[in-house]
């Protein structure tokens, strides 16, 4: 699935603000998961990677939340519709974010403390 130009500056945003943000105790990592190449899709097929996996893990307190990265116009893939309900029937939740603002309201809902308010 081919990302936007737009999409990767606002998925470099959210990481920016969650390095500032995170307080004690909060995990997160962005999850690669582009197509690159017949070779390496095949390769990650063969090792258990999933296609649609949102873009970003967080996780606190033992709860998992993944946040899936959108532009303004941008549209969940096919993958990306079958996955969500998989992760949300495991237990974890999922959250589309268009925004850095869209991260904060998410994580606060969930119960994150976090350090600082987007500007």
């Amino acid at each position: 699935m081919k990302r936007s130009r737009a999409e990767d500056i606002l998925h470099t945003s959210i990481a920016k603000y969650l390095a500032l943000a995170e307080p004690e105790g909060f995990f997160w990592t962005s999850i690669e998961n582009r197509r690159n190449g017949r070779n390496e899709g095949g390769r990650r097929k063969n090792r258990g990677c999933k296609a649609g996996v949102p873009d970003i893990l967080t996780i606190y307190r033992g709860s998992v939340l993944f946040l899936e990265v959108k532009s303004l116009k941008g549209r969940l893939q096919p993958s990306q519709k079958e996955r969500i309900p998989e992760i949300n029937n495991a237990g974890a939740g999922v959250v589309i974010v268009k925004s850095v603002e869209d991260v904060f309201h998410a994580l606060t809902r969930a119960g994150v403390p976090l350090r600082a308010t987007p500007a």
